[in-house]
């Protein structure tokens, strides 16, 4: 049976509560294993089935990746050897940078700028002598920016970043956390810790970051 499949045979009769902890129980059992991309479609169709309010098709996304960060470290993708000869004629004969912005383009129309900054400084985590570097875009709400930014990360390895709310100090303790990881977090509100480390941590990512804490 289909995702879509079973995604329709849940119950859309239940009150929103009910229906919010079942769609949760659905993508702890179906949704971890699955790419981001495929996750986010089946949680708004998901969302369309059961009728849940924005907020709710939200925290569904949020505790998709609450899930899917504490999963075993991500295994690298073995792509097939006509996609790897692809990619290699394109890094060798083409233009990268422009393949990438025409793939980002269609998934998501204009916003280009907001791309060719991303990517950039997606590129500078492999430079030794880099400082890293922070987007932030500015435009009025509803524009496009969190869908932009989004799909930015669809264009990079899984392993490659992580895309999530997060308190201040939980990155020390995060298991599979690799040097030059991207911290992506939509709309997050942070407080002055969290900037403080992630700030730290960015500008000499070359070298780890150490954090000293007392346990009774």
């Amino acid at each position: 049976m289909t995702l879509f499949n079973e995604i329709h045979r849940l119950d859309s009769s239940l009150d929103e509560g009910k229906m919010l902890r079942i769609a949760k129980e659905f993508i702890d059992n179906h949704l971890t294993d699955v790419p981001e991309v495929d996750a986010f479609e089946s949680i708004l169709e998901i969302s369309r089935h059961l009728n849940l309010k924005r907020d709710y098709k939200t925290n569904l996304k949020d505790h998709y990746k609450s899930k899917k960060s504490e999963k075993p470290g991500i295994k690298p993708v073995e792509y097939p050897k006509e996609i790897q000869e692809l990619a290699n004629k394109i890094l060798t004969c083409g233009d990268p940078l422009t393949f990438m912005l025409d793939t980002y383009n269609i998934r998501h129309v204009g916003d280009r700028n907001i791309a060719e900054n991303c990517l950039c400084a997606a590129a500078s985590t492999y430079i030794l002598t880099s400082k890293g570097e922070h987007v932030k875009s500015s435009r009025d709400s509803g524009k496009g920016k969190s869908d932009g930014m989004s799909t930015v990360l669809l264009l990079l390895p899984e392993d490659k970043y992580i895309n999530a709310s997060m308190s201040s100090k939980a990155l020390f303790y995060h298991k599979n956390l690799k040097a030059g990881t991207i911290i992506y977090s939509d709309d997050a509100d942070f407080n002055s810790d969290t900037i403080s480390t992630l700030k730290q941590a960015t500008s000499d990512f070359q070298n780890p970051t150490k954090h000293l804490t007392v346990s009774n």
